[in-house]
Order: structure tokens, then C-alpha cells, then sequence
């Protein structure tokens, strides 16, 4: 099977590739810029079958050359952009012709193209607000879509839908939670990084850390079983649902993440800053989470996560210090 991977070298892209080629799969992953040496050597030793492309999603034709000159059989579609405020206020029709025409290329050229299967990678940040941290989320709770981010990933969502029902094509989006791992980086398209990033960075530095909304929790989930779970989406003999909840299926507080980095690494120092004081993490109700329900994900592929919170951060720090 020859899977195409767009958004190839963004953090999440780049680790779907990574182990769809350990799974055995032909890979051809693209870019839309600068896919570096860093990015070469984290995928090193998987070179006979992977291809390199580079391509625009906002490029028809550059997608459907890519499509002709391939035997593609599914595609797993991560390209986009992680836009700031005031990137959306400056950059809206960039914004959304990337994140959402984007998607409408890809499945447009896939039907065209008699593409079995597409796999959209989707984001919790589409969920509304939870009345507890214990809340369970399904892939039904109701949306609240407060940016351009969130209101592209739903219309990508709902034209999969539309064009399955239209078309026959099976499609599905696997809606990624809050990632942690290697090859977290700033790019062109993703500037802001994550607190446990911004925690391994500090452990390496010898920062002291300035923090608030210990309370706030995320489904905070290690790389390496997002990745494993599109690689369970794509192996699925049948998808039963139109999305999938992404993650080891449990909420982590900012607390409890800073206690793991406090137990793995005991030099590891923060201080807890009130709300009017500069932080380099900072978290406010807005932001909390209920736990993921990832029971579709379970039935229809038989997924386990392998790595809880310290098991994941430990092997992230094992890999930052190997580079």
C-alpha cells in the first residue's frame, strides 16, 4: 500500500510518516518548505520506501500531478496552519484557503483520482467548553468554533462527510488532542509550542519556569500513539464513524504534568505567578478539557496507547538529549 502523507514535515505529519514506514508502508510525504536535514535524519534508515515531494495544497494541479505520477492508495491529509490572533486578523484568506480549501483539493483530487480511503487530521480544539475535568467527550459534544483554526477544521470535516455520502469515497478525521514528542519545533506554519516542549526545553537550559493555571487540564498524549492511531485508521478494514477522539484517554492538570517533570527530573524548578504577571505557560479556563472518549477508536481498530504521562516524557527527554 502507497499512503501520501500532505503537511509532511510538521510535527504531527512528520511522525504519521514515521511510523507508517515502520508498519511497512510505501510513503510518499510532502511539504510545502523547507524539508531540512533535521527532518531527513529523524527518518533515517527508512529511505527504500519513502519518496520526498514537495506541494502546495492551495495548487490543483500540483495535486493532481502528484496523484497521476503515484499509485496512491489513501491519503492522510496534515497539511495546514496553526494561526496566531493576529495572524488571523492580517491573514484570513491565507489562513483559510490553506486549512480548508486545502482539504477540499485533496479529497476533491482523491475522488477524481479513485482514492479508497482519506484520513483527516482533525483537532479537539474544536469541542466547546466541560462543567468538570472528569467530563467524558465523545465525538458528539457540541462545538464551539472560536477561531479560524477551529472553524476550518469543521468545514474540513463536514465536506469528507459530504463528499463520502456524495461520491462512496471513505473518509474519516482523527481528531488529535494535546501532542507531546519528538520533532515538536517552530515552523512557518506552527509557532506556539506546547507546555511539556516548553518544560523539556527548560530541563535542558536550566530554566526556571514561570506558571500559572496549575488546575487546567489537557489530554496530554505522546507523539508516537497519535501516530500509531492513524496508522490504525489507515489499516481499518471499516470505518464505522466520521471522526475519532486521538489520545491515551486521560486528562493530565498542569500540575500534575510539572510533578512528572519534578519526579523525572529533580533539578527541574518553576514558580507559580499570579495572572497579572508574565509567564512563559500559561493556561486559563477557556482552555480546560474534559477526557477524551476514544471508544470508537478502540472498537473499530483495536487501539491500546502504550504511554502514560511519565513514560512519555521520559522517553521525549531521552530523545532530546540523543540529538
Amino acid at each position: 500500500m502507497q499512503v501520501l502523507v500532505t503537511g509532511a514535515n510538521g510535527f504531527v505529519g512528520i511522525n504519521i510518516v514515521k511510523q507508517l514506514l515502520l508498519t511497512g508502508y510505501d510513503v510518499v510525504c510532502t511539504y510545502r518548505s523547507n524539508f531540512d536535514q533535521v527532518s531527513k535524519d529523524f527518518l533515517g534508515g527508512l529511505g527504500p520506501s519513502l519518496r520526498i515531494e514537495k506541494l502546495d495544497v492551495t495548487d490543483s494541479s500540483e495535486i493532481n500531478k502528484l496523484l497521476e505520477e503515484n499509485n496512491i492508495t489513501q491519503i492522510i491529509h496534515a497539511a495546514g496552519l496553526t494561526p496566531s490572533q493576529s495572524e488571523e486578523k492580517s491573514q484570513p484568506c491565507r489562513i483559510m484557503d490553506i486549512n480548508l480549501m486545502g482539504t477540499v483539493r485533496i479529497v476533491t483530487a482523491a475522488i477524481e483520482h479513485n482514492i479508497q480511503r482519506v484520513i483527516y487530521v482533525g483537532s479537539d480544539g474544536m469541542y466547546g467548553p466541560v462543567s468538570s475535568v472528569q467530563e467524558i467527550v465523545s465525538e458528539e459534544h457540541p462545538a464551539e468554533l472560536k477561531n479560524l483554526y477551529g472553524i476550518a477544521k469543521s468545514g474540513s470535516e463536514a465536506f469528507c462527510r459530504r463528499m463520502q455520502n456524495l461520491t462512496g469515497i471513505e473518509t474519516c478525521s482523527g481528531r488529535v488532542c494535546a501532542a507531546y514528542g519528538p520533532m515538536e519545533r517552530p515552523t512557518t506554519s506552527r509557532a506556539h509550542m506546547s507546555a511539556i516542549h516548553i518544560m523539556a526545553d527548560a530541563v535542558l537550559k536550566g530554566k526556571i519556569l514561570r506558571v500559572r493555571g496549575l488546575e487546567i487540564g489537557r489530554n496530554w498524549t505522546y507523539i508516537d500513539d497519535i501516530a500509531c492511531a492513524f496508522v490504525a485508521l489507515s489499516k481499518a478494514k471499516k470505518l464505522t464513524y466520521p471522526a475519532y477522539n486521538l489520545s491515551y484517554g486521560a486528562v493530565y492538570s498542569l500540575k500534575e504534568v510539572l510533578d512528572v517533570f519534578l519526579k523525572v527530573e529533580p533539578s527541574f524548578r518553576y514558580q507559580v505567578v499570579s495572572e497579572n504577571e508574565a509567564a512563559d505557560i500559561a493556561y486559563d479556563v477557556n482552555q480546560q478539557r474534559g477526557i477524551l472518549d476514544i471508544s470508537h477508536l478502540r472498537n473499530d481498530t483495536g487501539y491500546q496507547p502504550l504511554y502514560d504521562l511519565e513514560s512519555g516524557i521520559r522517553k521525549y527527554l531521552t530523545w532530546l538529549r540523543s540529538k
